[in-house]
């Protein structure tokens, strides 16, 4: 595993949302792809929740998992009542005895996530 640390890009999670909310196109890709696996879904390296919580509003129960907690705390104030649990884990090492119809890792990941 590579030992890499890049967080600081990923310590404003407003901003962080501004300048990758509204992705929509991949927000449905991604909704296409767990309707046709139903069941709980796992979305690694979640940050603010953007993809997951787009899921959750549309009945898709999910799971996100990120390493940087001030992106996490940001998504847990944006998912208020919805189908979606975060969780403070590195990707690389997270480990669950939950199964999952669909596990994810969105493209802007690939940056900071080698598995």
């Amino acid at each position: 595993m590579i030992d890499h640390n890049n967080q600081e890009e990923y310590r404003d999670p407003r901003n962080y949302d501004l300048e990758f909310g509204g992705e929509t196109d991949k927000y449905e890709f991604f909704l296409e792809l767990a309707k046709q696996h139903p069941g709980h879904v796992l979305e690694l390296a979640c940050g603010t929740g953007l993809v997951a919580l787009f899921l959750a509003e549309r009945g898709i129960p999910i799971t996100g998992v990120d390493i940087v907690e001030p992106m996490l705390a940001y998504a847990r104030v944006k998912a208020k009542g919805l189908p979606v649990k975060f969780i403070e884990a590195d990707a690389r090492t997270f480990e669950t005895d939950q199964r999952f119809s669909m596990i994810f890792l969105p493209s802007g990941a690939r940056r900071y996530i080698c598995i």
